[in-house]
């Protein structure tokens, strides 16, 4: 699965390489707030939290082409705790996550041809 998928988030922008930055690091924003309401909710053992969470992740990381990001909050969506990553939830989450903002910075930073 493709960490970010390049030529849908410059769709997304409108072809716009800084909209898109500014709207990836909206997101590098917006995310620590995110994984904490999903700390929470794991700790609480709170699934209505945690999966309206992993939806709002699901959403903003597909409309920014962070595709296994997005894939993987869709199956926390789904099955909520229930959920088998082999780690936990949270890591897998940032883990996906950072792997996203590096790739997506070595884009933003190639040469358009």
């Amino acid at each position: 699965m493709t960490v970010f998928d390049f030529q849908k988030a410059m769709s997304i922008a409108d072809g716009d390489r800084e909209l898109l930055g500014e709207l990836i690091d909206s997101f590098e924003t917006y995310f620590p707030g995110i994984m904490q309401d999903i700390m929470r909710a794991l700790a609480a053992y709170d699934g209505e939290l945690l999966r309206a969470k992993a939806h709002s992740i699901k959403g903003s990381a597909a409309n920014l082409g962070a595709t296994e990001l997005s894939h993987l909050a869709a199956e926390i969506e789904i099955q909520g705790f229930q959920v088998d990553f082999g780690k936990p939830i949270e890591q897998t989450l940032w883990d996906a996550y950072k792997a996203f903002r590096e790739e997506a910075s070595r884009k933003m930073k190639e040469t358009v041809v």
